[in-house]
Order: structure tokens, then C-alpha cells, then sequence
């Protein structure tokens, strides 16, 4: 069985059918109506009846440039990544002489890399990828497209999960409070604040009044269910205090009564040289007999023959 075309393949292949350009803050797309309709329903409002992109075919986007790029390589396949597939610089409508766009897939023996001189490569910073994953849910969010911000809420929280550091996670509550409304995307973020809460309050972007009344909500929802649950541990362990605490004093009471039945065995001991049982005959020997329950144990001496019990 063939393998799938790549990226790259499949859009040399419907390039010259675009029927969109997609222009957004340093760059411009020829893109297909169909894709982009199919995921946004935004879009596909825009792109009927009398409105502007309707009637001149052009979508204008108000975001940068790689953030298009990334929101056009989910549109085509259903993914994006941090650093945009270079196949998307097919769909470019300025093109540079690094990327003579191969007219047929059969052509192979231009294999030259799509992505031009002039993009900037991201940084590898958790930081820096956070944002980026907050922009994408910022768009998916506009242009409503569950789908992608399912998928940038999955990879935020992945980076937020394995690589916690509370200066990057205030650094995109700050970016992301006001650009998107997707509350599913906030409630991760309530949800990490609640896992870290002691580096968040020490942060103290709780203090600013804007964020905490746009994001205190968020924080609070998933810090009481924790609340709750331990002030539940904190009963219980006050309970198991108490029921230690009456173990030991009943404990201590046994022991002091041991105590002071042994003491009392003992001067039967030194006193006594023959059995108090005038009848017996028999050379004194005792042995000691335990009386009562474990919480009030009496101990007394006893002759090993006649049974007589001595006492004080």
C-alpha cells in the first residue's frame, strides 16, 4: 500500500485551485474556500451574503504571521506545531527564489526545504511555547474551531504538567486572560494555579484586580474541592489523635496499676516464709495470678499448692 502524501505533496497538488487569500500581519496565503469553511464557521459566515470577504475574496486575520501558519496547518491537517510545517510557504503568495514551488509531485528533483530565509526560528523556551499554544487557543476561540482549541489546551497543559515554573504560567495568564474567552482553556489554567497554589500566591498576580476578577473564579473552583478534602483529612486525623490519645491513657493507667501490684507482690514475698494457711505444710512456693481486664488488671500471689491467696 502507498504511504499517505505528506503535507507539502498534498497542497502542491490543489495550489492552483485556491479561490482565498488569506492575508494577516507579514504575510499573504492563497488558500482553498472548502477547508477553511469546513473548520470554521466563522469563516464560512464571513465568506457569504454581501459581506466584504465575500465579495473581494479576502480574509484578513489579525494575527501574526506563524500564528497563521499554524492555524492553516490544523486547517489542512489537523494539526499544528510550535515551529509551522514549512510545506504552509506553498500556500505563500510572495514566494522568494528558495521556494521555486515544484509543479507536479512527480517533479523530485527540486527537493529544496519550502521555508525561506527571512522566518525566525523559535526559541526552544517553555515560555515562549505556552504563548504560542495561548495564541492558537485565542483563534480557535475567535473563529470558533473546538477542535484546535482542544488541541492547544492539550498542549499547554502537557508543558504546564512536566515542566511547572510559575514566572511562565503567570507570563500566560497575563497573555491570555483578555484574547480568549474559552473557558475549558481558563479552567486548566485554574486547574494548575490550584496544583501550585503556594508559588502562585507568592507570585502575587492575584493581586492584580483585573486578573483576579477575570481568573480568581477559575482558581477558586478547583482550590475548595482540595479545601474541603483537607479539612476531611484534618477531622479524621483529629479524631485518630483523640482515640490514640484515650489508648494511652488507658495505657498508662494499666501500666501505673502493674506497677503498683508488682510492688505490692513484692512485699508479700519478703514477708511471708511459709504459706498463711496454717494446714499446709508444704514449703512455701508462689506463683503470681493476673485478675481482672486489660484495663484494670490486678496482679496477686497465690500458693502454688493450696491455692491460698496472700494479701497486704
Amino acid at each position: 500500500m502507498a504511504n499517505p502524501p505528506s503535507l507539502e505533496q498534498k497542497l502542491l497538488q490543489i495550489k492552483e485551485y485556491s479561490d482565498l487569500t488569506v492575508q494577516c500581519d507579514g504575510g499573504e496565503f492563497k488558500v482553498h474556500r472548502a477547508y477553511l469553511c469546513a473548520q470554521s464557521p466563522v469563516i464560512a459566515a464571513a465568506l457569504r451574503g454581501d459581506f466584504m470577504e465575500a465579495k473581494t475574496g479576502i480574509l484578513k486575520i489579525s494575527y501574526d504571521v506563524e500564528s497563521v501558519r499554524r492555524f492553516l496547518e490544523f486547517v489542512y491537517s489537523g494539526a499544528y506545531h510550535v515551529s509551522p510545517d514549512p510545506a504552509i510557504w506553498v500556500l505563500s503568495a510572495s514566494e522568494t527564489p528558495q521556494q521555486q514551488i515544484k509543479k507536479s509531485p512527480s517533479e523530485s528533483d527540486t527537493d529544496e526545504e519550502l521555508l525561506p530565509d527571512n522566518v525566525p526560528a523559535l526559541s526552544n523556551n517553555d515560555s515562549d511555547h505556552l504563548l504560542c499554544h495561548g495564541r492558537m487557543n485565542a483563534m480557535a476561540d475567535y473563529y470558533d474551531v473546538p477542535s484546535l482549541a482542544a488541541l492547544s489546551i492539550t498542549k499547554a497543559e502537557e508543558i504546564l504538567t512536566k515542566n511547572w515554573d510559575v514566572n511562565s504560567f503567570t507570563t500566560l495568564v497575563e497573555n491570555t486572560i483578555h484574547s480568549t474567552s474559552d473557558a475549558a482553556f481558563h479552567d486548566m489554567l485554574g486547574t494548575a494555579a490550584a496544583e501550585h497554589i503556594d508559588d502562585v500566591i507568592e507570585s502575587h498576580i492575584l493581586d492584580n484586580v483585573t486578573i483576579a476578577q477575570n481568573f480568581g473564579s477559575y482558581v477558586l473552583r478547583k482550590v475548595l474541592p482540595k479545601l474541603s478534602s483537607a479539612q476531611a483529612s484534618v477531622r479524621q486525623l483529629q479524631q485518630d489523635l483523640l482515640g490514640t490519645k484515650v489508648k494511652l491513657q488507658s495505657a498508662e493507667t494499666y501500666s501505673a496499676t502493674l506497677h503498683r501490684n508488682m510492688g505490692e507482690c513484692q512485699v508479700l514475698l519478703q514477708q511471708n516464709k511459709a504459706c498463711r494457711n496454717v494446714t499446709c505444710s508444704a514449703e512455701f512456693t508462689c506463683h503470681l495470678e493476673y485478675t481482672g481486664n486489660l484495663s484494670n488488671r490486678t496482679i496477686i500471689l497465690r500458693c502454688s499448692r493450696c491455692k491460698a491467696r496472700h494479701e497486704l
